[in-house]
This record gives C-alpha cells, structure tokens and sequence, in this order.
C-alpha cells in the first residue's frame, strides 16, 4: 500500500514491528529505508520503534548510508517503574528504543539539542542491510548485553 502511495505525501511514518522473536526484515532493509523517505514530505520524519527483547536493532540503524542532509537519532528510555517479578521469562524487555530519520534541518530542537537523544553516525563496521543481505544473527543480544 505504502509503494501505491503518492510521493512526498507524508509528514510522518511510524514503523514499528519489531517487538516479536520473529521480525520482518524487509522493513529495515536500504531499499525499504528509500521507499520510506521518498514518501515524505521534506519536513517529515520516519520513527523506528525498534524495542526487541532479543535483537539489538540500533545496530542496523547505524550500517543505513543516509542520503546527504539526512541525521538518525536514537533514544532509549531503560527501566521499569515496579521491579521486574522474580518469575519474568527469560529476555524479558523493559524499556524502549526509538529511532528518527529526517532532514537535519526539520528536526526539532527537542531531539537535536536533548540528552536524552544521541545523534548516531553510519558506522562503516556494520553492513547495511538490504534486499539481499542481513545478518540477524550479527544484532543478536547475547544474555541481554547490547
């Protein structure tokens, strides 16, 4: 639906399908990132909620090759309000992670200026994930450790 989808037609895309042990990789491929931000408008924004119990998917976020003008921000809020109960099952996740990509300059201060957001940079390290490769396995979190 997305592809039929006017060009430049959206001022924000919330993606976020990545909270199952089974994630759609496709959506966070180069080519589904393309897709994504040739549907916005020039000031809009794509939101990642890319929370995962077992998948460490800022890493993905940083292998993207951002288009020039483009910034990533990440924010993750840790922690839980009550203690987790003693009989949690295993990879049990409580905090979210969130990721936005836009236009550096339609970004609000809000995110550009916050503690609570950190600018990531494309780390040349972590391959970008496209319709032809993706490593699942290289974003595994291993006994919760990121």
């Amino acid at each position: 639906q997305l592809r039929r989808a006017p060009d430049a037609s959206f001022d924000i895309l919330l993606i976020d399908a990545f909270a199952s042990d089974a994630i759609p990789v496709h959506l966070l491929t180069a080519e589904a990132l393309a897709m994504y931000l040739g549907k916005l408008k020039d000031d809009g924004a794509l939101i990642f909620h890319l929370s995962n119990r077992y998948l460490n998917l800022r890493k993905v976020m940083q292998g993207y090759r951002l288009p020039e003008g483009y910034a990533l921000f990440y924010a993750s809020k840790k922690g839980v309000e009550k203690p987790e109960p003693a009989n949690q099952p295993m990879g049990y996740f409580s905090h979210s992670q969130v990721a936005v990509i836009a236009r550096e300059s339609a970004l609000p201060a809000e995110i550009t200026q916050s503690t609570r957001w950190q600018r990531l940079e494309q780390d040349e390290l972590i391959p970008q994930w496209t319709d032809d490769f993706s490593n699942v396995l290289g974003v595994l979190r291993l006994g919760g450790v990121e």
